[in-house]
């Protein structure tokens, strides 16, 4: 009896050998599992901490349409939209955040200037300030560039516009006579563009070359060229002559013309008041460097000369007897 219940209790240890060996594979592997998890988790939480946020998204500034004069006390969608493009609340009243908001931007673009009192104006949306949100919402200042006289006699005061779509930033212009650049006033225009115009004269005689300047807002801007240049030639002020040797004689009379007073890289042309030439009217080219024309009159009578330029002006006149 002894005898079968050891076999028996030998056959029951073989039996449960596999349970027990199963149980502790079965340990292992959970461990080694738990293991991973946490590996896993690791590596979670360091490519969580590698990702870089997404960028906030800047609000749009939005551009008002602007018609009217804007000031405190009024009430509107204008004022609504102009609040938006400020960042202010949008109330639709246009009251002191409003206005402080107006006063900032007009500080910025140089519609008012820090510790010079407060300018007609200060605080409301009038042309100036709707251009110069104008300018905020356009892009570049691709349009036209011209100037006004191109030449003449000294002074000479001269009228510079850029007509724009817009953009943020102030426009210049860098004159080429050593004085500083002279910043653009700007005003809306039909067709939502913006002219933009400054005067400036010119007292030395020469040939100038004026820039088209741009200079962004922010800290301690600098104007940079536009790539948008006019020349500007201004002559002497007195008026052009002309003189002639000699100016009587017998025929045929050779005689010598010489212009004076004339400007630079300009044209001009000495007729000698007669059709006597081949085909027809008789003149002869003439310039700064080289002022002086000849001509034979081979009939009697009474000349008269003039000295003309490019627009066909009489700047001067002599006159010639033929004997």
């Amino acid at each position: 009896m002894l005898k079968k219940l050891a076999v028996s209790g030998l056959g029951l240890i073989f039996l449960a050998s596999p349970l027990l060996a199963s149980a502790d594979m079965l340990g292992d592997l959970q461990a080694q599992i738990r293991s991973l998890m946490a590996q896993i988790a690791v590596l979670k939480a360091q490519v969580v901490s590698q990702t870089p946020a997404p960028a906030a998204s800047s609000p749009s500034r939005g551009c008002p349409a602007l018609t009217r004069v804007l000031y405190r006390g009024l009430r509107g969608n204008d004022v609504s939209s102009l609040q938006a493009h400020l960042g202010v609340s949008q109330t639709g009243f246009f009251g002191p955040v409003t206005e402080a908001a107006v006063q900032k931007l007009q500080m910025e673009v140089g519609i008012a200037a820090p510790n010079t009192g407060a300018p007609a104006g200060y605080g409301q949306v009038g042309p100036r300030t709707r251009a110069a949100i104008a300018l905020r919402c356009g892009g570049s200042s691709s349009q036209a560039f011209t100037a006004s006289p191109t030449s003449g006699s000294a002074p000479l005061t001269v009228v510079f516009e850029q007509i724009t779509k817009g953009g943020d930033g102030l426009l210049g212009i860098d004159f080429g006579d050593g004085t500083r650049v002279g910043t653009m006033n700007c005003d809306q225009i039909p067709g939502s563009k913006v002219s933009c115009k400054i005067n400036h004269t010119y007292t030395a005689l020469g040939t100038y070359y004026a820039q088209l300047m741009y200079k962004g807002l922010g800290d301690n801007p600098e104007w940079r060229r536009e790539g948008k240049q006019v020349t500007i030639t201004v002559g002497n002020p007195t008026t052009n002559t002309l003189s002639a040797t000699p100016v009587t004689g017998s025929a045929p009379l050779r005689v010598t013309f010489t212009a004076a007073n004339l400007e630079r890289n300009s044209h001009f042309v000495v007729y000698f008041g007669t059709t006597e030439c081949e085909f027809g009217s008789c003149g002869e080219s003439v310039s700064f460097e080289d002022p002086s024309a000849e001509f034979t009159y081979k009939l009697p009578g009474t000349y008269t000369a003039a000295l003309k330029n490019e627009g066909e002006a009489t700047l001067g006149t002599v006159t010639i007897t033929v004997r």
